[in-house]
């Protein structure tokens, strides 16, 4: 498609694009729409009532096996890696340094398993045998089954879930459903564009959209409220369903200088909605002492630190630009990283897995103190 007024052209490519977004893009013209048809496959498949635990994995998985797991949080992820029974396994999410998630998956390449969230759904060069994972959306459900039974048989095992965390409810609620009694239909690709066209439906596009729209005016209102030489509004806006931050977590002794290698295989993306409740500012506040990257050395290939002075709690809660890229050193961490990441379950604050938009009731609060403030 072409964007209006622009010579530019866009490429959109997926598996499973629902029918009701296309309405959302402006300039998308029908006979642009290339429709291919996928393959069918001959997986085992079963939906379970039950929701996945470690006494249950430790009972059914055959360790020789090349296994696969997918949970919908790194909560769960760590949980499961720390308790199962197998020797050879890996576990692999967003808040792992990214050297540690690149070196993990050659531990499991010839057996084993394979623990993760849904870091793994995308992008993973393996042929696996069994997957067991927690339920979510039909478009999501769909990658994790592309990962195992790709040059020979396999299995998958869908299990129900608690809660619906980090997707809408209405979506793995509407997933569930479609599978009905039948999961192995997910094998036939017709079967899969259906479902994909139920489960995102014209009503359920729409209440995405909403979540989006509101986010946005409300962005909107926080822009018309800024003024040359005064101070922002107190209050937190977000463009997006989350805020990020990068902490880079450096090996070895607090330096005051840095090589570009060890910051990028030290890099970790932590997502928060409200700082004051999150599990970063929890995090930040058992650190001894956290820096930002001052300047380059003229080779390029060393970064000088500068430490965070003064104040630090507050400039950190005030200053939204403290907060983009962060660099702490590991002996700092003191038990809150391991082999398995973040130590989520140490840490307070809200549960960095979110959903797309927030509860309605939080969302009509935020509305109400923004419509406070305008009136002020």
């Amino acid at each position: 498609m072409r964007p209006s007024g622009g010579g530019a052209k866009i490429v959109l490519s997926t598996a499973t694009l629902p029918h009701a977004y296309l309405k959302y893009f402006r300039c998308f013209e029908d006979e642009n729409l290339i429709d291919l048809e996928g393959l069918d496959r001959g997986l085992s498949i079963e939906l379970r009532d039950d929701v996945l635990n470690v006494e249950a994995l430790n009972e059914e998985i055959e360790c020789d096996k090349r296994n696969i797991v997918i949970v919908n949080t790194v909560r769960k992820a760590r949980e499961i890696y720390k308790e199962l029974k197998c020797e050879r396994k890996a576990v692999v999410h967003s808040l792992m340094r990214r050297k540690d998630r690149l070196g993990t998956l050659g531990k499991v390449e010839n057996g084993g398993v394979l623990i993760g969230t849904q870091t793994l759904e995308a992008g993973l060069d393996l042929d696996l045998d069994a997957l067991y994972t927690e339920l979510s959306p039909i478009d999501s459900l769909v990658q994790r089954l592309g990962r195992v039974g790709r040059r020979g048989p396999g299995k998958a095992v869908i299990y129900s879930v608690e809660k619906s965390t980090p997707y809408l409810k209405t979506l793995t609620e509407r997933t569930k459903q479609v599978l009905g009694a039948d999961p192995s239909a997910l094998n036939s690709w017709k079967f899969v564009k259906e479902s994909v066209e139920k489960v995102y439906s014209d009503e359920v596009v729409k209440e995405i959209a909403e979540k989006g729209e509101r986010m946005y005016a409300e962005a909107l209102a926080y822009l018309s409220e800024l003024s040359l030489f005064s101070y922002p509004p107190s209050r937190e806006v977000l463009l997006r369903p989350s805020h990020y931050a990068i902490l880079y977590i450096i090996e070895g002794p607090h330096r005051d200088e840095v090589t570009k290698t060890e910051l990028l295989g030290g890099m970790v993306k932590i997502s928060y909605r409200s700082y004051k409740k999150s599990r970063l500012k929890y995090l930040l506040d058992r650190i001894d002492k956290i820096y930002i990257v001052d300047k380059e050395k003229k080779d390029g290939e060393l970064l000088v630190l500068k430490p965070v002075e003064g104040n630090r709690k507050e400039k950190l809660s005030k200053d939204r630009l403290r907060l983009d890229e962060l660099v702490i050193f590991m002996e700092d961490l003191r038990g809150l990283y391991d082999e398995a990441g973040l130590a989520v379950e140490e840490l307070g604050g809200e549960d960095g897995d979110v959903a797309l938009g927030e509860p309605e009731e939080a969302s009509k609060s935020k509305r109400r103190r923004s419509k406070k403030s305008r009136g002020r």
